[in-house]
């Protein structure tokens, strides 16, 4: 035993010493798991853990006093590398004088195993030196009584610790011995401490004796009388020769002596005759030393192993089995390690891949080129990962140059403890061509009928089917059971029942089975609205005619698409000509907005035309929506957004378009409602068109109602958009409703109920919502109205907050510097000088492109470069901002330039950054907004610069 082992359990025997000093169970987590102990003054054995536990905390409850334990003498002996017993007496000094217990010897054996957590204590016995307990007394500690349970699992090693274990025990009873003729008070214990040896060697499942150098037995345990057929009382004293036939003693005597000569231990095999039959013992024999080192007997046990050696004789042949049908396998089956390295491959393997059983096991498989390759390294891993087994065809080149086509099954399996794979590869090179082979020629077949848009249905010259492709069937609706009957009039009928003039088209198709030799085509009218291209001509073979072609091509979106076509012709015409009438509205729009709100400033909000004023920009912001929704619908466009308030401009659009009506509007729509980064005048576009619809569906009057609230949605939600925070709007009305088939086509375009109506209100509205990043539903009760609803991405905050966060952002707002101004309206330049100048900047104006990017250079060459330029997109017969700006930042990369139009929806105004912009402003404007403007660019533009600087400096 190393002084480490000695020094653990030390440690434990002494806290176990000190849990009975001192009356607490704390050392009860160093216990094993299957711990026993013998209580109650040796009277059972206890062999449940927990039921120890309680019963000696019933002892320590009776004296809950700290007691004196004096401890006479320790020894520790290591049985095995896994078994230690320590043994030892002591005094107990109670505080109760008079106690029974008080100042008595008693004697501990603790044995110890070693678990993979460290030592435990596996059993505890404890023996008292007096009389008869009263009935009412519980006394903790008891011998041993069963055998440590971890034996039971590890034979070999159990077997050798035991007979270790018996040879201590004789070294105890003689200390007992010696004990005893000095301590004659001891007598009882020792013999109480005798009849439990003996209950602990009959408890043992394997045979157990202990025998003088004569070979004599002088002890055993009822397996081994049993096994002798005998009794224990029979075989004591006995040799073998009484007991074995001679031919077993002699071999068994001539093993002890060996023992008892060489004082070395001895462990075999042997087969011996039993009552029982024919059986196989695993023995271990041990010497048994006195206390001069003097040989005086043997110790031993014998663990029957005879259902052992069936199962390896089993298993071998087993495995030979398993060879054989390796061997002659067609399948290729390879094992390996979970770390890659090859185990055993059979001849098929070989063959497959081209090389040598050598050859394979010197591959790891995560190495393998080809694997890596070829796909077949994933599939291994995913198999190993999962535990699943994965299958799938790989066409290859093996490490070996060995073209392949193979089926490849990959099973994860543990083998000793370990993870392994395994690989079942059959080659498919054969199977795969012949399948090549017989697709490719079935593929110019189907290829021909299901490549094309056609429905394809071909009769043969007596009238029956013979092949058709699925398009016909998806055409005609066709049931697939009557093709397969292969007769042509159920299919005529079928079809037939479907045609608006069903006689004339059935007139038709006699008419050419009259006269096979006729080419026909024609539109057919259907009685769901469809329409039909249909054409058919004799099949031949030679001159002979062999049956009839027929194809049909549904037209009908085709020609609707050619009718909306023609709209959408009359609208590019009409969008050209509402772009120029918007753009030059916008223009004077500008004008008006900007010297109305211009003129508020100057004007205190008690005077008389202060009123006036606000009401005069009000009606022009109407009119720019106008304009706006004049150019979205004509000409479409992405988005000009900003954040906004959907609070407001509900609340602007209801009032507006339901004045003069008798329907109530009611908003509910709370200041917790986050605000959206959208177009302000799509959405109002959006909103009116809803609610011109509800009032015109409520010709009677009623109550519109418009609602909204924060919403979250998940990943998985039904409206198909990304996951996020949203507005829900709803506007609901009390109207006449709309049927099933009129909700399914209401966002279709041209789609109308109202005999005015173009058809483009509701598609407009699903359009600029999808622009949007949105969703926009309906749903519809004939009778009692109509509810649309309507999810938009918000910003995450409230427009207040947004306000005041905007409002902090901007504080350090920059005034002052030179801006250059560029538009070809001379109102439009002297409104924007008058604004700017009054927000503290010097103004230089031009009317084209060509001079801004003259003036620009010329101030950057003089020192006193501009802060920003203002440019307009669009001038007519020079050059614009889009050109202009591209010249000015070949000359500063770094010019804050603004884009300005009246062409709102311009692709240029919503992506200006792709552009070279730093921002953009739509025409019309008043002075808040194009001021709120040019500061947030400036301020902007000035920390870039700034850090710009740093940077540069820095380097």
């Amino acid at each position: 035993m190393d002084a480490s082992d000695y020094q653990k359990i030390r440690q434990l025997f002494d806290n176990y010493i000190q849990m009975y000093s001192f009356r607490d169970d704390l050392l009860t987590t160093y216990f094993s798991e299957n711990f026993t102990g013998i209580t109650g003054s040796g009277d059972f054995l206890v062999k449940d853990r927990e039921a120890w536990i309680a019963i000696t905390r019933q002892d320590f409850a009776q004296v809950k006093d700290p007691i004196n334990i004096e401890l006479k003498d320790v020894a520790i002996q290591l049985l095995a590398d896994t078994i230690a017993v320590a043994t030892s007496t002591f005094i107990i000094h109670l505080p109760i004088e008079e106690h029974v217990l008080s100042r008595k010897i008693a004697r501990l054996v603790l044995i110890f195993r070693n678990e993979p957590t460290g030592w435990k204590i596996s059993h505890s016995s404890i023996s008292v030196s007096f009389g008869v307990a009263g009935e009412d007394e519980i006394y903790p500690l008891k011998d041993l009584e069963e055998r440590n349970r971890f034996l039971e699992k590890l034979v070999v090693e159990r077997t050798a610790q035991l007979s270790e274990a018996n040879a201590q025990l004789l070294q105890t009873n003689e200390l007992l011995v010696r004990e005893i003729a000095e301590h004659k008070q001891l007598e009882i214990a020792n013999s109480r401490l005798l009849l439990r040896q003996r209950a602990i060697l009959d408890n043992l499942p394997m045979m157990a004796w202990l025998k003088d150098c004569d070979s004599r037995l002088e002890v055993v345990n009822e397996p081994y009388a049993k096994a002798c057929g005998h009794t224990i009382e029979e075989c004591l004293g006995k040799t073998d020769f009484e007991l074995f036939p001679r031919d077993m003693a002699e071999e068994y005597i001539a093993g002890d002596s060996e023992v008892c000569l060489s004082g070395k231990k001895k462990q075999g095999e042997t087969l011996i005759t039993t009552p029982a039959g024919n059986r196989w013992h695993l023995y271990y024999k041990t010497p048994l030393f006195d206390e001069q080192g003097e040989v005086v007997g043997t110790t031993g046990i014998a663990q029957d192993i005879t259902d052992r050696k069936k199962a390896e004789e089993q298993t071998v042949d087993a495995m030979n089995y398993i060879q054989t049908i390796l061997s002659t396998s067609p399948v290729g089956i390879g094992t390996y390690k979970a770390t890659g390295e090859y185990v055993s491959a059979n001849e098929a393997a070989t063959k497959i891949v081209g090389g040598s059983t050598e050859q394979l096991m010197q591959q790891n498989f995560r190495n393998i080129e080809s694997w890596q390759r070829f796909g077949l390294l994933d599939f291994a891993e995913k198999a190993l990962r999962t535990g699943i087994e994965q299958r799938g065809d790989f066409h290859i080149v093996t490490t070996f140059g060995k073209e392949v086509d193979i089926d490849v099954l990959f099973v994860p399996f543990i083998f000793s403890g370990e993870q392994h794979l395994m690989h079942a590869i059959m080659d498919i090179t054969e199977r795969k061509r012949t399948e090549a082979q017989l697709s490719y020629s079935i593929s110019l077949t189907n290829a021909a009928l299901e490549s094309t848009a056609d429905g394809i249905l071909i009769v043969d010259r007596n009238g029956m089917i013979v092949r058709w492709n699925q398009k016909f069937i998806s055409l005609w609706n066709v049931p697939k059971e009557l093709l397969v009957k292969g007769a042509i009039r159920p299919v005529i009928k079928y079809v037939t029942a479907q045609m608006a003039q069903p006689d004339e088209f059935f007139a038709k198709v006699m008419q050419l089975y009259e006269h096979p030799e006729k080419t026909s085509r024609d539109l057919l009218n259907l009685a769901d609205g469809r329409l039909f291209d249909r054409y058919s001509q004799p099949l031949k073979i030679g001159d002979e005619i062999v049956g009839r072609f027929w194809s049909f091509r549904d037209i009908t979106e085709q020609k609707k698409h050619e009718n909306e076509q023609m709209q959408i012709d009359k609208l590019e015409s009409l969008g050209l000509l509402a772009g120029g009438i918007a753009h030059d509205f916008n223009n004077i729009l500008t004008g008006i907005m900007g010297n109305v709100s211009f003129a508020q400033i100057f004007i205190d909000p008690s005077h008389k035309s202060y009123k006036p004023l606000v009401e005069a920009e009000k009606a022009s912001v109407r009119a720019t929506e106008l304009a706006h929704q004049l150019l979205t619908f004509a000409r479409g466009g992405e988005p000009i957004r900003k954040v906004i308030s959907f609070q407001n401009i509900v609340k602007e659009t209801v009032d507006l378009a339901l004045r003069g009506t008798n329907v109530k509007g009611v908003i509910e729509i709370s200041d917790s409602v986050d605000a959206i980064d959208a177009d302000e005048g799509q959405m109002s576009q959006v909103l009116h068109n809803l609610i011109i619809n509800a009032s015109q569906a409520m010709p009677g009057g009623g109550t519109l109602t418009a609602t909204a609230q924060n919403e979250t949605l998940d990943d998985n939600n039904a409206l198909s958009l990304p996951s996020g925070r949203y507005v829900r709007l709803t506007v609901s009305d009390q109207g006449c409703g709309m049927p099933d088939e009129v909700m399914k086509k209401i966002f279709d375009p041209y789609f109308t109920t109202k005999p005015a109506g173009n058809g483009l209100g509701l598609a407009s509205v699903h359009s600029v919502i999808n622009r949007h990043g949105g969703h926009i539903g309906a749903r519809s009760t004939v009778g009692k109205g109509t509810t649309f609803t309507i999810h938009l991405p918000s910003i995450g905050e409230t427009y207040s907050k947004y306000q005041t966060s905007s409002t902090s952002r901007n504080t350090g707002c920059h005034s002052g510097g030179s801006i250059l101004v560029m538009d070809d309206e001379e109102m439009i330049r002297d409104m924007t000088s008058e604004i700017l100048e009054y927000l503290g900047y010097q103004v230089t104006t031009c009317v084209n492109g060509a001079e801004a990017v003259s003036r620009y250079k010329a101030a950057r060459e003089s020192g006193e470069p501009f802060l920003a330029v203002i440019m307009d997109l669009t001038i007519p017969g020079g050059m614009g901002g889009k050109e202009a700006a591209q010249q000015i930042l070949a000359i500063d990369s770094t010019a804050c330039l603004i884009v300005s139009s009246g062409y709102s929806n311009d692709p240029i105004m919503s992506d200006y950054v792709a552009y070279g912009f730093t921002a953009a402003v739509a025409k019309p404007y008043n002075i808040e907004e194009f001021g709120q403007l040019l500061s947030e660019v400036l301020s902007a533009q000035l920390t870039i610069k700034v850090g710009s600087f740093h940077l540069h400096h820095s380097e």
